[in-house]
């Protein structure tokens, strides 16, 4: 991480296939075995005491949604999120685990009237945790658990590197570079930028 320029860089990627193929399997408890396979093939590997785990969690399983708020301040901007959301999505957010980030700057002039843009997250509790699980199976905990649809936003936004990242200039932030991330199971469409983010996920392709 380059904190002068605010760009990450990769300095390692591994593919590791499983065993045996999963997209037949629908018992959930052989396909939680197989994943646990393939991560103590992989913490075997690459051990990751001492570092930052993030892992994700499958767009389709997330439940997303974009506020528009009127302009309020950082202090008042976390009640207002909550009750938008409870209006907004069909599950209590006790039973979610949820957060948002805001597309623009925080408002900084006294008076300033901009409404706030905000992306909303939120995961059922049940689903997050059995994703959490696969992972204490093999005594790890993650730091993290990411959407895939933000999980790929930040990648572009700032671990991208060459032409394809001009567009994120905080210089031009109306720029917004689409992605679509075609993998076994789900396809993300994400649409990004340096004050945008929008994404959905799909089965198959």
């Amino acid at each position: 991480w380059d904190e002068k320029t605010r760009t990450g860089k990769v300095e390692a990627a591994e593919l590791l296939e499983h065993d045996q193929p999963i997209d037949a399997v629908r018992d959930e408890v052989q396909l939680a075995q197989r994943f646990t396979q393939t991560l103590e093939r992989f913490l075997a590997k690459h051990p990751v005491a001492g570092h930052k785990l993030c892992t994700n969690l499958p767009g389709i399983q997330t439940l997303p949604r974009w506020l528009l708020l009127p302009p309020i301040g950082e202090k008042k901007l976390d009640d207002l999120v909550q009750f938008e959301a409870r209006q907004q999505i069909a599950v209590p957010l006790e039973d979610v685990v949820w957060d948002y980030a805001c597309l623009e700057p925080p408002l900084e002039k006294k008076g300033e009237q901009r409404p706030r843009r905000v992306v909303f997250v939120a995961a059922k509790r049940h689903v997050a945790q059995a994703r959490l699980q696969l992972w204490s199976r093999c005594d790890v905990q993650p730091d993290i658990l990411q959407s895939d649809g933000i999980a790929l936003h930040n990648w572009l936004r700032f671990e991208l590197a060459g032409d394809a990242a001009q567009g994120f200039s905080d210089a031009t932030p109306n720029a917004v570079t689409g992605l679509l991330d075609i993998g076994s199971d789900v396809t993300n469409l994400i649409f990004s930028g340096p004050q945008t983010l929008w994404f959905r996920a799909i089965g198959q392709a």
